[in-house]
């Protein structure tokens, strides 16, 4: 079934004109006061716990079987390869144009993590109920192909810890001055020059030790800082309604200062409580305590491994179990209908459905609010950003050059990868059109709303204004790029 050219168009806008008023209805309610600071805090922890997961299970319970779940590897794969683009250039763009000291490597992970979440979802959900798509499967099996999308995003930023380098920023052992490409690279050539006469000068001047001295120094630089003491950030942002509950600034360090960042001012260093300074001041009075914590034996395997698991995000425990639920039939005929169990190895409940199936009902119910939720929170960000007073201040150059990465460059790149893997490969069969529909529009969305949460927690400020600069090009271009995109990817599959 062929569509005319603006069928197409009008098909692919729908979507985008639905996500533009939730968040224009987000961005109006905080304008008015209506939508508070706290408020916004607790409806993020009600998208990222609750709703996100319930939308998940349910949809990956109903669509996956162990039949289309071969769509499995080829989607994780294009995401990985969509993911090292993205890094590659963000360093590109950090390295040719100015950035500020304060977004070295945010940047870094603007490139890497996408909104793989309610953007696409609310597409898809919209654009698989019409042709050429089969509404009946399509719209839950979309859904699903978007959370294989939404592991690798939450396993790459969470259980991999990229979400650290978001910190890194703020760390004033590892911040650094801004520099413009001229001026970096005339630094590092300078340094390459000078490089043998360094080494040479090393050579003959190096004094004799035994490096006993060092050794014996060691312990004591390790006791006044280590990397343990540093809190897990998605514990706090499942503990942010938790009055006890801080802002990851006691290990942020000094913002180094930056034009574009002029707004915040950094806040000097709260100086040490009493007892923090009579362990740290050499006193004779609790050496011995104080010395013992610090020494204290490294934790078990299993230890690490509890840790580890405990800093997962619930959506991906939520994929793990929707993908064990939808392959092991016995389970899946508990709650939906399973060809070869319902009504003969699994009865049914009075109702007539499987016993069970209340449970996935309720989870459709509750994951319905994730897309409108999630969008309106978008608008309440962007009704709360400053902005400099001159706008030759802001980084105009690499935010441009990061939009066209992310929105341009990045979808080229997939429309011609997924092409080719539909006509010399099976990994992308011509028949199942929502799953190339799905892998070139998660090519070309903006960056991911969890990123300026997570630096919100690390700045001693609480602010992003640096990292938001960046999204709203990105999202200013999306009504425009992302229908364009969504159209072709519409006429590649029709």
């Amino acid at each position: 079934m062929s569509l005319d050219a603006g069928e197409i168009i009008y098909k692919a806008f729908v979507p985008t004109l639905k996500m533009a008023l939730c968040i224009a209805a987000g961005f109006v309610l905080t304008k008015t006061r209506s939508l508070t600071p706290a408020s916004t805090r607790g409806i993020s922890l009600i998208t990222l716990n609750l709703s996100l997961p319930c939308l998940l299970f349910s949809s990956m319970v109903q669509s996956f079987t162990p039949t289309n779940i071969q769509a499995f590897g080829p989607l994780l794969m294009i995401g990985i390869m969509y993911q090292v683009l993205g890094g590659s250039l963000a360093w590109v763009v950090s390295e040719v144009f100015w950035v500020p000291s304060d977004f070295k490597f945010g940047i870094l992970v603007m490139g890497v993590i996408s909104n793989w979440g309610n953007l696409p979802t609310a597409v898809v959900q919209t654009m698989a109920r019409e042709a050429p798509f089969n509404p009946d499967t399509d719209v839950d099996l979309g859904v699903a192909y978007i959370a294989i999308f939404i592991l690798l995003m939450n396993s790459t930023f969470f259980a991999f810890g990229v979400h650290k380098m978001c910190g890194w920023d703020f760390d004033e052992n590892r911040a650094t001055r801004s520099e413009t490409f001229r001026q970096r690279w005339s630094r590092r050539i300078f340094r390459l020059q000078q490089l043998p006469s360094r080494c040479k000068a090393k050579l003959t001047t190096a004094p004799r030790t035994d490096g006993k001295g060092q050794l014996e120094r060691q312990p004591h630089q390790v006791l006044i800082r280590t990397p343990s003491q540093t809190p897990s950030v998605f514990a706090a942002i499942t503990d942010l309604t938790n009055p006890q509950c801080s802002p990851l600034s006691s290990d942020a360090g000094q913002v180094h200062g930056s034009p574009f960042r002029a707004l915040n001012k950094s806040s000097s260093p709260s100086p040490l409580p009493p007892d923090e300074n009579a362990r740290t001041s050499g006193s004779d009075e609790r050496p011995s305590s104080s010395t013992t914590d610090k020494r204290s034996p490294r934790p078990t395997l299993m230890l690490r491994a509890i840790t580890v698991l405990r800093n997962v995000p619930i959506a991906t425990w939520s994929v793990i179990a929707g993908l064990l639920c939808s392959l092991i039939l016995p389970l899946k005929a508990l709650l939906t209908p399973t060809e070869g169990w319902t009504g003969t190895r699994m009865p049914n409940a009075p109702d007539g459905n499987p016993p069970l199936f209340f449970l996935l009902d309720t989870a459709a119910y509750i994951g319905a609010l994730t897309v409108p939720l999630g969008l309106m929170l978008l608008g309440s960000s962007f009704a709360r950003l400053e902005f400099p007073s001159r706008i030759r201040d802001a980084p105009l150059s690499a935010n441009v050059a990061m939009a066209m990465v992310k929105m341009v460059i990045v979808p080229v790149f997939s429309v011609f990868v997924v092409q080719s893997f539909q006509s010399h490969t099976s990994l992308f069969p011509k028949e199942d059109k929502v799953r190339t529909f799905c892998a070139i529009l998660l090519s070309g969305t903006p960056a991911a709303v969890n990123q300026l949460v997570v630096t919100q927690l690390y700045h001693p400020e609480g602010r992003a204004d640096t990292l938001a600069f960046f999204l709203l090009l990105q999202y200013c271009l999306m009504f425009v790029l992302s229908t364009a995109l969504a159209a072709i990817a519409l006429y590649i599959v029709t």
